[in-house]
């Protein structure tokens, strides 16, 4: 029977879990009642003053301070927010923290803004974020300088390596180091973001592309990933130094958003936490045997040819899991860490793009996504299509590994082709081709080219195609 503290701990997950649920649900707006339950709910103090043009409500914790101003009349409205934190010691730099009230977005801003929504979800994230990050400091380790001198040592980093938040720049090494992003609290790293450039083809529009997204933050310790505070991470050279545990009760850990789908093996040996796949669409096709999609493409500015693609995939739901959140021994590690995640995030883009269905492809989205002009895509010549293949491209694909990472094996059922998809350097590479004596075959340099220029295996193969010399 596990001891009374862990079941209390679960007891409280739990409630937290049907709380925000039911918040979610409730279109509440901040009152003085609902803001006195949320606090009381994580253990915090409520006092009350009134103002001259309203009334206060103070939230209190051991080292934390929010006070809340507010409107009672006519109506409930917050109209300022101030956090504080008795840290004991300062940050390293104020504007590599987080709780810093002078930099943009500032905590109180964030709060503020959630308090002034429609609904109190947010507010009740932020306010368990908050708490939590109270209840793992320490007298040896406060988290919220932990967090601070962390991100002092990443902008440090990331400013002496010159880079100026281009793509090119976040795709690599440890990302771009943000503060209080997108109304979360606390230290992110942009890391990736999709690779395709498929512009749409009739009003002239780049695709969306979805960023990738980690908090670098803290969680009670599950391992030997042991939190640690220093104002001295890196040295003169800007080189990561090796700094004391002082801290075994709670741990570094990237919180992944979105989840990175990988194998269950890589996702075991990272001591990563993860949920099973699902059958969340696109997902709900892993292991079909037989369905049928189409892409289209277009050889001119008014001709297009449409290719029906039928898709066998051999890929069990079990073999692939979606990971949420991996501990970090060390900020240097990092860089590894997210090279692993953002080779991850490259092959599921193209295992997704295999599992898309006519019924999840209306016009708008095949428009945005899948269609194509050729000469604009790699300045190629129109495609020519064979008046036999009747518009068919039979594709099998499995996984394969590649050290340990994810890699799609494909065959080309049609043309007696067999490859590999795997990533090497952060791009996708074609490798162990055979080709047996069928129609067509690839030309590996194109396929390269278009793979990372689309992220579609379909469109990649159609387009990459090159008649057999007899």
């Amino acid at each position: 029977m596990p001891p009374k503290s862990e079941i209390d701990d679960e007891t409280k997950k739990k409630q937290l879990v049907s709380i925000l649920a039911a918040l979610e649900k409730a279109p509440i707006k901040a009152t003085p009642a609902g803001i006195r339950k949320l606090a009381q709910q994580r253990g915090l103090e409520v006092f009350g003053e009134d103002l001259a043009e309203g009334t206060r409500i103070s939230l209190g914790g051991s080292t934390i301070l929010i006070d809340i101003d507010m409107l009672t009349s006519p109506i409930d409205r917050v109209i300022r927010v101030n956090f504080s934190v008795d840290a004991k010691v300062p940050p390293s730099d104020p504007a590599h923290s987080y709780t810093n009230a002078d930099i943009s977005p500032s905590i109180n801003e964030v709060l503020l803004s959630s308090l002034q929504a429609s609904k109190l979800d947010k507010f009740a994230r932020h306010l368990t974020f908050l708490s939590d990050m109270e209840r793992l400091s320490s007298d040896q380790c406060n988290s919220f300088r932990t967090i601070d001198e962390v991100a002092h040592a990443l902008f440090t980093k990331y400013q002496k390596e010159g880079k100026k938040d281009t793509a090119a720049d976040f795709c690599t090494g440890f990302g771009q180091p943000l503060l209080n992003y997108d109304e979360h609290l606390g230290l992110f790293l942009k890391y990736w973001t999709t690779q395709h450039r498929v512009r749409d083809s009739e009003k002239g529009q780049a695709a969306v592309t979805a960023e990738y997204i980690a908090e670098f933050g803290l969680r009670e310790n599950s391992g030997d990933c042991h939190s640690k505070y220093s104002t001295g991470w890196l040295n003169e050279a800007g080189e990561w130094q090796e700094v004391a545990v002082q801290d075994s009760a709670a741990e570094f850990v990237l919180r992944l958003n979105p989840p990175v789908l990988m194998n269950r093996d890589l996702a075991t040996k990272l001591g990563a936490s993860y949920t099973a796949v699902g059958n969340d669409t696109p997902f709900d096709l892993l292991g079909n045997t037989f369905y049928r999609s189409f892409r289209e493409v277009y050889t001119s500015e008014t001709d297009s040819i449409r290719m029906n693609v039928e898709y066998s995939n051999l890929v069990a739901q079990d073999e692939l899991v979606s990971v949420t959140e991996v501990p970090v021994d060390h900020p240097r590690s990092l860089e590894s860490l997210l090279d692993t995640l953002r080779a991850q995030i490259q092959l599921s883009t193209v295992l997704e793009s295999v599992l898309i269905k006519d019924s999840m492809v209306g016009q708008e989205e095949l428009d945005t996504n899948d269609n194509v002009l050729v000469e604009e895509l790699l300045n190629a010549p129109p495609v020519v299509q064979q008046a036999d293949e009747g518009q068919r491209l039979p594709l099998t694909v499995s996984l394969c590994d590649n050290n340990g990472l994810l890699g799609l094996s494909v065959e080309v059922h049609a043309w007696k082709t067999w490859f590999d998809v795997v990533i090497e350097n952060n791009k996708l590479v074609l490798t162990n081709l055979q080709a047996s004596q069928g129609p067509a075959s690839l030309d590996v340099a194109r396929f390269a080219k278009l793979i990372n220029f689309s992220e579609d295996l379909a469109l990649s193969i159609i387009l990459a195609k090159t008649a057999k010399s007899n």
